[in-house]
């Protein structure tokens, strides 16, 4: 069953998408033809025209079909169509000559110039095709062949059409071959069909269904010797029920026995007791070792049908059922058996009276209906259970288990006539017939009762039991009780469940640990360490065509090495991004599609020591920086601006050396540590157990963590050559050394640009639809950029719903998406009161469906109005105060920055915010301020 993910998680674009759902675990999108993206928000490389869809109400993207000659690649500009054209070419597809201004011929501007391109920019009417050129108007290709073998295949007398498979067509009466239409202005083969013999014929693909083989059990190579028959166990994975006279694990050993013992599986098939005229007599004498089980059967007929005779145990109390064809009857003694004794049953039909009997107890008796006296059971006679094909009269018997136990004796027929049957196996005067899975009463291992409250036993083996525990039970002998979770000490996040033995195991959510899951678990950081012939293969999952921002901090221990590699074709091919260490200076080469950019950075890297180093790109120019140093900036002279990738981008390394364009300056993998990675300000979290493919890389475990500072369950967290605790939410202080508990903690909490705290966005509950939002807090601070609050979570991109507040140029601002907005037209609300003064402010936000306001201090209310549409907000329920590390790209640069200051008196819709106490997930340092 294919399951998808509803519209709020998935964010699909409206324009580029079939659906608004997309798949639960990759959340990749429908696309249309040529439309490419995990939110199918891009045409596909060779594709162009996204914005088309909904003007011209086109089916997808369209393609490129730059002229093979003249265009100096296969894409084009994804706004206009226009292609890149060499030197010498001109033309909206470079299929003119500059020059002579003619049509670009076979063998370019210097050959014949009839064309099978036209070259003229898109509208409704210029998609012209081969076939619209008239035959009066066509020349004689001068392409000159390539020499060919003197024996040609001989090909299949296939009916050609006119014509090849991707040719440009108009319509479906454009192409004339066999099983083909147009799809986006290219002739293709229907669905079933694929082009062969040179694009001259649609030949049909002959499917097969798979050849699945059939699930293969632990009795599908039958284990049991000497006729026995296998059963699949889900405890022992397979039993045997071996044939009469045999037992053992496999029924490899003889079996014989005077008292017969049942397994629950077993039964004895005896000698019929035929029909009775007169009064009929049962004498069984047996020790159960279950409460439930069927003791004695029989019937008219073979198959167990017509009129017929049953005792069995239910609850531990004995039923006599039996029909002697006038409906089934049955009696029930109240007096209970135990498991620990022989008893004795005895049942009676003497006239119109039947009588039934348990030990020495007062006896039952009922009257019988009917006047016919005779009783035909001279069909079958069982004791312990039926035989497989006969489980449909366990309807009859009141019972679905067979008898466990031993039966002492047995005498059962006629008043006058009855017979004792001789159980004894093997014996010369034996009443036994047939059987399965029957012992001796010795070899039973549940004659030892090892089932408690109420548990029934199954015998596996001679040394294996099975207990069937009853409601409310568990455990290899029903010894422990379910309820014993409902008073255990396990964390209400934690699942609880009873082992086998009886004992209370609380297993835990990811995010704690202990015994009873009572302690929080901070996740450890991944920090790959890449040793010269590693490499990781990422996800791209963020929009980098426009503006590229990339950040890494690193440690290098080698002069030269690979840092980022993307390409917009597999093989390295198309525009590329390469971030690449020479001789420790850092170069970042950047090709759009026309004239390649490389910059070089101003400083220099020191070996075995941390640095960042920081990519900026806005359109064709760029940037970059080596730690706070000067940035070095450069600009392309082409006319591209935009970044095509492929979708992965390559860190570290690479798999082969064909996977890097030689153009890129890269002549080794990298050798050292990445400790952070920032795509357009989203971190890259976990990128070794996120990556798409590997090779060789492992956690650094070096310093500034390899000795742990942090106390209580802290965690290390590398910032460079610093080390940050990141405590459990009950510990406080640069090495979570103090107990949050034991301290005045109501103070405002001090934010250093690091601290990023989280909370529930209700306090005490988790709200991912809001129709309405309402904050008050108070805050200081001298910084004139930070995010104070953020509130999203829904995607990588602003065009995700969000509420955020950050400083911005002195004075605080108010941005939200609802969905309507994008990153040209951001939301935003900015106060006239200047803040980053010192002083303690009060801001005042409300939102109420798409009306936003804002006030600081008191000046008068600012009021904004989200685009018209969606009046909800939906997000992951989380709430940020002093910055998030994981930011949606598209938001103003402030907002990336964390907050320094002081924030306290939090409300929220009214409610007071502990900020110490409301805490949920991995904190940072708490400190006050005071």
């Amino acid at each position: 069953m294919y399951l998808t993910l509803e519209r709020d998680q998935c964010q699909c674009s409206p324009i580029g998408s079939l659906a608004a759902t997309c798949h639960p675990t990759t959340k990749q999108c429908s696309c249309r033809p040529g439309v490419g993206g995990t939110r199918c928000d891009r045409c596909l490389p060779g594709y162009w025209g996204l914005q088309l869809i909904h003007e011209n109400n086109n089916a997808g993207c369209m393609p490129c079909d730059c002229n093979h000659i003249g265009a100096s690649r296969d894409d084009c500009n994804q706004n206009t169509g226009r292609c890149e054209c060499r030197d010498k070419y001109d033309g909206h597809k470079c299929g003119r000559c500059r020059d002579s201004g003619q049509l670009v011929g076979d063998l370019g501007c210097n050959g014949d110039a009839f064309t099978r391109y036209t070259d003229a920019p898109y509208t409704t009417l210029s998609r012209k095709t081969p076939r619209d050129v008239a035959p009066s108007q066509q020349k004689p290709s001068m392409t000159p062949r390539r020499p060919s073998p003197t024996t040609r295949p001989i090909l299949p007398n296939f009916p050609k059409g006119e014509g090849r498979i991707a040719d440009r067509c108009l319509e479906d009466s454009s192409c004339y071959i066999a099983h083909s239409h147009c799809h986006l202005d290219l002739c293709r083969c229907d669905e079933g069909f694929i082009p062969t013999y040179e694009n001259t014929v649609c030949s049909r693909v002959k499917q097969h269904d798979a050849v699945i083989p059939e699930e293969m059990d632990t009795c599908s190579l039958n284990p049991c010797r000497h006729g026995g028959i296998c059963r699949p166990d889900t405890e022992l994975g397979y039993r045997c029920l071996c044939a009469l006279g045999r037992t053992g694990v496999i029924c490899r050993e003889r079996a014989s026995f005077t008292v017969p013992s049942f397994s629950g599986s077993a039964y004895l098939s005896l000698d019929v007791l035929g029909v009775i005229s007169g009064n009929i007599f049962l004498n069984i004498t047996f020790r159960s070792f279950n409460s439930d089980g069927m003791l004695l059967f029989a019937s008219q007929n073979k198959d167990g049908t017509g009129q017929f005779i049953s005792i069995a145990m239910s609850d531990g109390l004995v039923e006599f059922r039996y029909d002697t064809g006038t409906g089934p009857r049955q009696l029930q003694h109240p007096y209970p058996v135990s498991t620990d004794t022989m008893h004795q049953v005895i049942v009676k039909k003497m006239g119109q009276s039947v009588i039934l009997i348990v030990d020495n107890k007062e006896p039952l008796v009922q009257a019988a209906i009917g006047k016919d006296s005779n009783l035909d059971l001279s069909g079958t006679l069982f004791l312990g259970f039926l035989p497989h094909n006969m489980s449909f009269i366990q309807e009859k018997i009141g019972v679905n288990l067979g008898f466990v136990g031993c039966v002492q004796s047995l005498t059962a027929g006629q008043v006058d006539k009855a017979r004792i049957y001789n159980l004894q196996f093997p014996s010369n005067f034996t009443n036994i017939l047939d059987g399965l899975d029957v012992d001796a009463c010795d070899n039973n291992p549940c004659q030892a009762l090892p089932c408690a409250n109420g548990g029934s036993c199954i015998m596996a083996s001679s040394e294996i039991h099975m207990c069937l525990c009853p409601k409310g039970f568990t455990g290899d002998n029903c010894k422990a009780s379910l309820t014993a979770c409902l008073n255990s000490q396990c964390h209400p996040n934690s699942t609880c469940s009873v082992s086998n033995k009886g004992e209370v195991i609380c297993h835990c959510p990811p995010t704690r640990e202990g015994q009873f899951c009572e302690y929080e678990k901070v996740p450890d950081m991944e920090v790959p360490e890449f040793h010269g012939d590693s490499f990781l293969e990422l996800a791209i999952t963020d929009n980098l065509s426009e503006k590229t921002n990339i950040e890494l901090w690193i440690l290098t221990r080698d002069p030269n090495g690979l840092l980022l590699y993307s390409s917009q074709y597999f093989g390295g091919g198309g525009d590329t991004i390469s971030i690449n260490i020479f001789n420790t200076t850092v170069e970042l080469r950047l090709y759009l599609g026309d004239n390649p950019l490389i910059i070089r950075s101003r400083d220099e890297l020191h070996l075995n020591e941390w640095h960042r180093v920081i990519v900026r790109r806005q359109g064709k120019r760029a940037e970059l920086i080596i730690d706070d140093g000067a940035p070095a900036v450069g600009e392309s002279t082409g006319t591209l601006t935009e970044l095509q990738l492929s979708g992965n981008m390559l860190i570290g390394g690479y798999k082969d050396k064909y996977d890097i364009n030689a153009a890129s300056g890269v002549t080794s993998r990298f050798k050292g540590v990445i400790q952070r990675i920032y795509i357009n300000g989203r971190l890259v979290s976990n990128p070794i157990s996120s990556a798409h493919d590997e090779y060789h890389v492992t956690l650094y475990t070096g310093p500034p963590c390899n000795l742990n500072p942090c106390m209580n369950g802290g965690v290390c967290i590398p910032k460079l050559d610093l080390a940050e605790c990141k405590c459990p939410t009950r510990y406080i202080g640069q090495l979570c050394e103090k107990v949050a508990e034991n301290l005045e903690a109501n103070m405002p909490v001090r934010f250093n640009g690091n601290t990023h705290l989280q909370y529930l966005n209700e306090i005490s509950k988790e709200q991912e639809a809001q129709r309405d939002n309402k904050f008050k807090f108070r805050f200081r601070t001298d910084e004139t950029s930070g995010l104070l609050l953020f509130q999203g979570g829904r995607g990588p991109t602003v065009q995700n719903d969000y509420v955020a507040m950050a400083i911005r140029g002195g004075y605080l601002e108010l941005s939200y998406n609802l969905g309507r907005q994008y990153e040209e037209n951001l939301l935003l609300a900015k106060s006239t009161v200047y803040v980053s003064d010192g002083n303690w402010h009060t801001a005042f936000v409300r939102r109420s469906q798409r009306e936003g306001e804002l006030q600081v201090d008191k000046e008068s209310i600012i009021t904004m109005m989200s685009d018209a549409g969606a009046t909800q907000m939906d997000t992951d329920g989380i709430l940020w105060l002093g910055g998030k590390e994981d930011m949606p790209s598209g938001l103003p640069s402030d907002y990336y920055r964390g907050f320094r200051g002081c924030i306290g008196d939090v409300y929220i819709k009214d409610k007071e915010l502990h900020l110490l106490k409301h805490r949920t997930g991995v904190g940072s340092v708490v400190e006050f301020c005071h």
